[in-house]
């Protein structure tokens, strides 16, 4: 915990918008990637590790075990695989310049402004038929 507050202190400043990052900054930013990454591959494999005690310890059988530690991996990879497809997806947006929201409107094929479903609009409501 005390490496992390000195990490925050000592951090490179982000640059001002329109410059350039500093290379001290990049190599802090990479950095920090990389670590995260090692970090999160450390805590999948000492869940793995953890269901091969457990199941020393209660005595699971090795087939048991061994489609428990099969379907611990499938949820990673599909989590993974979400978290991953996800952020590209977002990524793509931002690129683009369209919001979700631009997106699914034009998917629908309604690109008109929609009412909100939160707003309360039962005292216009009559005055909507009466205008027809």
């Amino acid at each position: 915990a005390f490496g992390q507050i000195l990490a925050g202190v000592f951090r490179p400043p982000n640059p001002a918008p329109g410059e350039a990052k500093a290379a001290i900054r990049v190599a802090w930013e990479v950095g920090h990637r990389v670590l995260g990454v090692a970090l999160l591959a450390c805590g999948f494999w000492q869940m793995d590790r953890g269901i091969g005690l457990y199941a020393t310890k209660y005595s699971v059988s090795e087939s048991d075990e061994s489609n428990l530690s099969i379907g611990y991996w499938i949820w990673i990879g599909v989590m993974s695989a979400v978290i991953i497809f996800g952020g590209l997806h977002f990524n793509y947006l931002v690129s683009s310049g369209k919001s979700p929201v631009q997106v699914a409107e034009e998917e629908d094929g309604d690109v008109t402004a929609r009412e909100s479903p939160l707003v309360d609009d039962s005292e216009n409501s009559g005055k909507k038929d009466q205008d027809v």
